[in-house]
């Protein structure tokens, strides 16, 4: 069998990523090498495993895996109506109307028009979307969604990735981000990219 090719190429404003020739695990371990390289997110902090269910390929002759394309690209505001069906399709995602209408993640997006991402497959549906923002001293992530039928390929993690790049380009010295402590899944998914937690702050806040 061929070795793995896992190819992240640039593309002005957009990064293109292609999985193909591969077999499940050794596709995962690519995948992981290639998003460290590419984005310096450390080893150990990379999911070594992932469960072959959870890795929907389409095989074709030679046991070999058909190629895998999506684009990672700068967020639109046009973009909204797919990113929110995408919210909406994963169980659990917790919105509010003040802040994820339509006109405050416009809002955001002029604010923060090079720290939100989408991943978006061949076919122009958007598998995966990340929000993220800062003030020029303290930065934070605030969405984070996979297409629950394109989980177990990585999206998440090098979206994440994308969004750490261009902070650390900037200069910011570290981000935060928000999940429920109920959120089992979740803690489990930001604990593998590297997110410790912090015992000595009380998250306070005040509405408006």
């Amino acid at each position: 069998m061929p070795s793995p090719c896992v190819r992240i190429r640039d593309i002005p404003e957009n990064r293109r990523i292609i999985l193909q020739d591969a077999s499940t695990a050794s596709l995962t371990h690519a995948l992981q090498t290639a998003v460290q390289r590419k984005y310096g997110i450390p080893a150990q902090k990379i999911p070594r495993t992932m469960r072959e269910s959870e890795l929907t390929f389409k095989k074709k002759e030679g046991n070999m895996t058909e190629p895998i394309a999506m684009t990672i690209r700068h967020m639109k505001i046009e973009d909204y109506p797919l990113v929110y069906e995408l919210w909406i399709r994963c169980t659990g995602f917790t919105m509010r109307d003040i802040d994820d209408c339509k006109d405050a993640i416009k809002t955001f997006l002029e604010r923060n028009p090079n720290t939100c991402f989408v991943a978006e497959d061949d076919g122009g549906r958007i598998i995966g979307a990340i929000l993220a923002g800062h003030d020029g001293r303290r930065s934070r992530i605030y969405h984070t969604a996979v297409d629950p039928d394109a989980r177990g390929r990585g999206i998440g993690s090098i979206l994440v990735g994308r969004v750490v790049e261009t902070l650390r380009a900037i200069g910011l010295p570290k981000v935060a981000v928000g999940v429920p402590a109920d959120n089992d899944a979740g803690n489990d998914f930001w604990e593998r990219q590297g997110f410790a937690v912090r015992d000595d702050l009380v998250y306070r806040e005040l509405p408006l």
